[in-house]
């Protein structure tokens, strides 16, 4: 019943996940990670990454790839997985920046 409506990932490997995204050499943060347990133990993986300023232009699809074949190998149950670079929340502007702003003030 669990798997029909979208049971994430076990809060251990959750965690699991998260710290191996955030000691990756190309990551400066995790914005956002989603899981989404599948059949058996696979599990789907969504990820927003603020990546580090060196990473840019066609460096940046090499990085995503080398940190996705690299959390792979480590994770082998993650059969589908999704990394989506985003701007650093120094440098967003918007809902994100306003939002900060805004609780900052609180």
């Amino acid at each position: 019943k669990s798997l029909l409506i979208g049971e994430s990932a076990s809060p251990r490997t959750r965690r699991a996940i998260r710290r191996f995204f955030e000691s990756h050499r190309h990551v400066y943060r995790v914005r956002r990670l989603i899981t989404l347990q599948q059949q058996g133990d696979e599990i789907l993986v969504a990820v927003q990454l603020e990546l580090r300023p060196a990473v840019a232009d066609a460096r940046l699809l090499r990085a995503i790839d080398e940190c996705k074949s690299e959390f792979q190998a480590q994770f082998p149950q993650a059969k589908w997985t999704f990394i989506e670079p985003v701007a650093s929340s120094a440098n967003s502007t918007g809902k994100d920046a306003t939002r900060r702003r805004h609780s900052a003030h609180a």
